[in-house]
Protein backbone atom coordinates (compact mmCIF):
# COMPACT_ATOMS: atom_id res chain seq x y z
CA UNK A 1 0.00 0.00 0.00
CA UNK A 2 1.44 3.60 -1.26
CA UNK A 3 1.74 6.08 1.54
CA UNK A 4 -1.00 8.52 1.52
CA UNK A 5 1.86 11.66 1.05
CA UNK A 6 4.15 9.89 -1.44
CA UNK A 7 3.71 10.41 -5.18
CA UNK A 8 5.25 11.60 -8.13
CA UNK A 9 4.21 15.00 -8.02
CA UNK A 10 5.14 15.36 -4.46
CA UNK A 11 9.16 14.17 -4.75
CA UNK A 12 9.46 16.38 -7.94
CA UNK A 13 8.33 19.70 -6.10
CA UNK A 14 10.76 18.36 -3.32
CA UNK A 15 13.49 18.34 -5.84
CA UNK A 16 12.71 21.80 -7.49
CA UNK A 17 12.76 23.17 -3.72
CA UNK A 18 16.18 21.81 -3.22
CA UNK A 19 17.79 22.88 -6.19
CA UNK A 20 16.39 26.40 -5.93
CA UNK A 21 17.45 26.96 -2.25
CA UNK A 22 20.19 29.59 -1.53
CA UNK A 23 23.54 28.24 -0.10
CA UNK A 24 23.74 27.98 3.29
CA UNK A 25 27.48 29.86 3.59
CA UNK A 26 29.19 32.10 1.49
CA UNK A 27 32.25 31.08 -0.50
CA UNK A 28 35.51 32.53 0.90
CA UNK A 29 38.28 34.33 -1.09
CA UNK A 30 41.26 32.69 -2.76
CA UNK A 31 44.69 33.63 -3.82
CA UNK A 32 45.84 35.03 -0.88
CA UNK A 33 49.31 36.70 -0.42
CA UNK A 34 50.81 39.08 1.96
CA UNK A 35 54.12 40.91 2.69
CA UNK A 36 55.86 42.97 5.28
CA UNK A 37 55.63 46.62 5.80
CA UNK A 38 56.41 49.24 8.49
CA UNK A 39 53.28 48.89 9.96
CA UNK A 40 52.45 45.30 9.95
CA UNK A 41 52.09 42.56 7.09
CA UNK A 42 49.77 43.76 4.75
CA UNK A 43 47.14 40.92 3.40
CA UNK A 44 45.09 40.59 0.05
CA UNK A 45 43.51 38.56 -2.11
CA UNK A 46 42.45 37.67 -5.62
CA UNK A 47 38.81 36.87 -5.46
CA UNK A 48 35.96 38.33 -3.77
CA UNK A 49 34.72 36.79 -0.91
CA UNK A 50 30.68 35.98 -1.14
CA UNK A 51 29.43 36.16 2.29
CA UNK A 52 31.48 36.41 5.77
CA UNK A 53 34.94 35.07 6.26
CA UNK A 54 37.45 34.73 8.69
CA UNK A 55 41.59 35.59 8.96
CA UNK A 56 43.43 32.34 10.52
CA UNK A 57 47.17 32.88 11.66
CA UNK A 58 49.28 30.96 13.60
CA UNK A 59 53.44 30.78 13.71
CA UNK A 60 53.03 27.33 12.16
CA UNK A 61 51.52 25.43 9.93
CA UNK A 62 48.64 23.81 11.22
CA UNK A 63 48.13 25.78 14.34
CA UNK A 64 45.98 28.51 13.26
CA UNK A 65 43.37 30.53 14.89
CA UNK A 66 40.98 32.92 14.17
CA UNK A 67 42.28 36.29 13.95
CA UNK A 68 39.56 38.66 12.73
CA UNK A 69 35.94 38.11 10.83
CA UNK A 70 35.57 40.02 8.03
CA UNK A 71 32.37 41.38 5.51
CA UNK A 72 31.99 40.67 2.26
CA UNK A 73 33.32 42.80 0.05
CA UNK A 74 37.04 43.34 2.25
CA UNK A 75 39.53 42.69 -0.20
CA UNK A 76 42.79 43.47 2.03
CA UNK A 77 43.65 43.59 6.13
CA UNK A 78 46.48 44.81 7.78
CA UNK A 79 47.84 42.57 10.87
CA UNK A 80 49.34 44.96 13.40
CA UNK A 81 50.24 42.63 16.12
CA UNK A 82 53.28 40.81 14.81
CA UNK A 83 56.65 40.38 15.70
CA UNK A 84 60.03 41.68 13.25
CA UNK A 85 61.94 38.11 13.53
CA UNK A 86 58.65 36.05 13.72
CA UNK A 87 57.36 33.69 10.79
CA UNK A 88 53.52 33.80 10.63
CA UNK A 89 51.00 31.62 8.58
CA UNK A 90 48.08 32.37 7.52
CA UNK A 91 44.83 31.62 6.08
CA UNK A 92 41.47 32.38 4.50
CA UNK A 93 38.19 30.50 5.30
CA UNK A 94 35.05 30.49 7.66
CA UNK A 95 34.51 30.14 11.52
CA UNK A 96 34.87 26.38 11.84
CA UNK A 97 38.23 25.82 9.27
CA UNK A 98 40.69 27.83 7.38
CA UNK A 99 41.45 27.21 3.94
CA UNK A 100 45.29 27.35 2.05
CA UNK A 101 47.77 28.20 4.19
CA UNK A 102 50.17 31.34 3.27
CA UNK A 103 53.68 31.60 4.98
CA UNK A 104 55.26 35.26 6.02
CA UNK A 105 58.83 34.81 6.66
CA UNK A 106 60.21 36.84 9.80
CA UNK A 107 63.05 39.42 9.59
CA UNK A 108 66.44 39.35 10.51
CA UNK A 109 66.90 40.18 14.43
CA UNK A 110 67.79 43.86 15.13
CA UNK A 111 71.76 44.18 16.22
CA UNK A 112 74.02 46.96 18.12
CA UNK A 113 74.94 49.21 15.29
CA UNK A 114 78.47 51.13 15.51
CA UNK A 115 79.22 53.99 13.75
CA UNK A 116 83.38 53.53 12.84
CA UNK A 117 83.14 56.66 10.29
CA UNK A 118 80.41 58.71 8.75
CA UNK A 119 81.49 61.60 6.28
CA UNK A 120 80.96 63.43 2.87
CA UNK A 121 84.25 63.81 0.67
CA UNK A 122 85.40 64.26 -2.41
CA UNK A 123 86.12 60.67 -3.73
CA UNK A 124 87.78 57.78 -2.50
CA UNK A 125 91.01 56.29 -1.94
CA UNK A 126 92.22 53.70 -4.74
CA UNK A 127 90.66 50.30 -4.16
CA UNK A 128 87.50 52.08 -2.88
CA UNK A 129 87.87 51.28 0.69
CA UNK A 130 88.49 54.93 2.39
CA UNK A 131 87.68 58.41 2.06
CA UNK A 132 90.50 60.46 -0.14
CA UNK A 133 89.58 63.35 2.53
CA UNK A 134 87.01 65.00 4.68
CA UNK A 135 85.70 67.36 2.67
CA UNK A 136 82.31 68.78 3.46
CA UNK A 137 82.11 72.06 1.27
CA UNK A 138 81.51 71.69 -2.34
CA UNK A 139 81.06 74.39 -5.24
CA UNK A 140 79.25 73.35 -7.75
CA UNK A 141 80.66 74.76 -10.29
CA UNK A 142 84.13 73.30 -9.37
CA UNK A 143 83.22 69.65 -7.44
CA UNK A 144 81.87 66.82 -9.85
CA UNK A 145 80.64 64.99 -7.04
CA UNK A 146 79.94 64.46 -3.71
CA UNK A 147 80.65 61.22 -1.55
CA UNK A 148 78.97 59.61 0.99
CA UNK A 149 80.81 57.13 3.41
CA UNK A 150 79.50 54.72 5.86
CA UNK A 151 81.51 52.63 8.14
CA UNK A 152 79.46 50.15 10.21
CA UNK A 153 80.24 47.61 12.80
CA UNK A 154 76.92 45.07 13.74
CA UNK A 155 77.18 43.01 17.17
CA UNK A 156 76.42 40.59 17.70
CA UNK A 157 77.06 38.73 14.23
CA UNK A 158 74.71 37.93 11.94
CA UNK A 159 74.65 36.68 8.75
CA UNK A 160 71.89 37.96 7.22
CA UNK A 161 71.05 40.04 4.23
CA UNK A 162 70.15 43.33 5.37
CA UNK A 163 68.81 46.49 3.25
CA UNK A 164 70.51 49.70 3.06
CA UNK A 165 68.84 52.91 1.65
CA UNK A 166 70.66 56.44 1.60
CA UNK A 167 68.52 59.72 1.45
CA UNK A 168 70.17 62.49 0.20
CA UNK A 169 68.01 66.13 0.73
CA UNK A 170 69.11 69.72 -0.59
CA UNK A 171 69.40 73.09 1.30
CA UNK A 172 65.66 73.38 0.66
CA UNK A 173 65.14 69.92 2.55
CA UNK A 174 63.55 67.75 -0.44
CA UNK A 175 65.24 64.69 -1.32
CA UNK A 176 66.89 64.67 -4.68
CA UNK A 177 68.11 60.93 -4.46
CA UNK A 178 67.41 57.81 -2.82
CA UNK A 179 68.72 54.63 -3.07
CA UNK A 180 67.78 51.17 -1.68
CA UNK A 181 70.19 47.80 -1.92
CA UNK A 182 70.21 44.22 -0.38
CA UNK A 183 73.86 44.38 1.43
CA UNK A 184 75.56 40.92 3.69
CA UNK A 185 77.64 42.33 6.28
CA UNK A 186 81.25 40.91 6.00
CA UNK A 187 82.70 38.76 9.18
CA UNK A 188 85.30 40.30 10.89
CA UNK A 189 86.96 39.49 14.51
CA UNK A 190 87.72 42.13 16.65
CA UNK A 191 89.31 41.95 20.13
CA UNK A 192 85.46 41.73 21.40
CA UNK A 193 84.25 38.93 19.40
CA UNK A 194 82.59 38.70 16.21
CA UNK A 195 81.11 41.50 14.29
CA UNK A 196 79.65 42.03 10.73
CA UNK A 197 81.16 45.01 9.09
CA UNK A 198 79.01 47.18 6.64
CA UNK A 199 80.20 49.51 3.93
CA UNK A 200 78.36 51.77 2.25
CA UNK A 201 79.99 54.32 0.01
CA UNK A 202 78.00 56.04 -3.09
CA UNK A 203 78.51 59.72 -4.81
CA UNK A 204 75.81 61.71 -6.41
CA UNK A 205 76.93 64.57 -9.17
CA UNK A 206 76.91 68.40 -8.54
CA UNK A 207 77.53 68.86 -12.49
CA UNK A 208 75.17 65.59 -14.29
CA UNK A 209 72.61 63.41 -12.46
CA UNK A 210 74.10 60.04 -11.59
CA UNK A 211 70.16 57.77 -11.75
CA UNK A 212 72.09 54.35 -11.32
CA UNK A 213 72.39 55.49 -7.62
CA UNK A 214 69.05 57.18 -7.46
CA UNK A 215 69.49 60.63 -8.13
CA UNK A 216 66.74 62.51 -9.71
CA UNK A 217 68.08 65.83 -9.91
CA UNK A 218 70.94 68.51 -8.98
CA UNK A 219 70.08 69.35 -5.52
CA UNK A 220 69.50 73.07 -4.83
CA UNK A 221 71.82 75.15 -2.99
CA UNK A 222 73.53 76.93 -1.41
CA UNK A 223 72.97 76.18 1.63
CA UNK A 224 73.51 72.59 3.88
CA UNK A 225 72.45 69.32 2.56
CA UNK A 226 72.19 66.00 4.56
CA UNK A 227 72.38 62.41 3.68
CA UNK A 228 70.93 59.79 5.83
CA UNK A 229 71.18 56.06 6.33
CA UNK A 230 69.02 53.91 6.84
CA UNK A 231 69.81 50.26 7.68
CA UNK A 232 66.36 47.81 7.13
CA UNK A 233 63.99 51.25 7.31
CA UNK A 234 66.13 52.29 10.77
CA UNK A 235 68.08 55.11 10.98
CA UNK A 236 71.49 54.72 11.70
CA UNK A 237 73.44 57.62 10.47
CA UNK A 238 73.46 61.20 9.35
CA UNK A 239 76.07 63.22 7.42
CA UNK A 240 75.89 67.21 6.27
CA UNK A 241 77.47 68.66 3.72
CA UNK A 242 77.30 72.33 2.67
CA UNK A 243 77.06 73.85 -1.33
CA UNK A 244 78.54 77.17 -1.45
CA UNK A 245 78.36 79.72 -4.56
CA UNK A 246 81.22 80.27 -6.97
CA UNK A 247 83.78 82.44 -4.72
CA UNK A 248 83.73 86.24 -7.17
CA UNK A 249 86.96 87.77 -7.87
CA UNK A 250 87.80 90.62 -5.99
CA UNK A 251 87.79 94.26 -8.34
CA UNK A 252 91.43 96.00 -7.87
CA UNK A 253 91.37 99.47 -6.66
CA UNK A 254 92.26 102.08 -8.92
CA UNK A 255 95.36 104.14 -8.83
CA UNK A 256 95.53 107.75 -6.89
CA UNK A 257 96.42 109.92 -10.04
CA UNK A 258 97.31 113.89 -9.46
CA UNK A 259 94.93 116.62 -10.52
CA UNK A 260 95.11 118.38 -13.38
CA UNK A 261 95.58 121.76 -11.24
CA UNK A 262 98.57 119.37 -9.44
CA UNK A 263 96.34 119.16 -5.94
CA UNK A 264 96.57 115.72 -4.50
CA UNK A 265 93.08 113.46 -5.78
CA UNK A 266 90.77 112.68 -3.45
CA UNK A 267 90.81 109.10 -1.46
CA UNK A 268 89.00 106.68 -3.64
CA UNK A 269 85.40 105.14 -1.77
CA UNK A 270 86.27 101.85 0.05
CA UNK A 271 85.34 99.11 -2.18
CA UNK A 272 82.85 96.67 -0.42
CA UNK A 273 84.09 92.98 0.28
CA UNK A 274 83.29 90.20 -2.31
Amino acid sequence: MRAPYDCPMRRALIALLFLASPAVCGGVPTGLTGWRTPQGIFLTWTETPTGPFAVWRGTAPGSLTILATLQRGQVGFMDMGVRRETPYVYALGTGAAPGTEFRVDGLAAPVRILAALVTTCSGLSPGGTYPADTQNYFYPGKDRHVQFFGYFFLEPWDPAVRTARLVWKDATGAVFSEYSHAITPKRVELAGGTVGQLLLPQAIGLKDTLPQNGQLRIPAGPGMCTVEAFLDDVPIAMSVFYLKEQARAATALPRTLPASDGSPAPAPAAAPLP
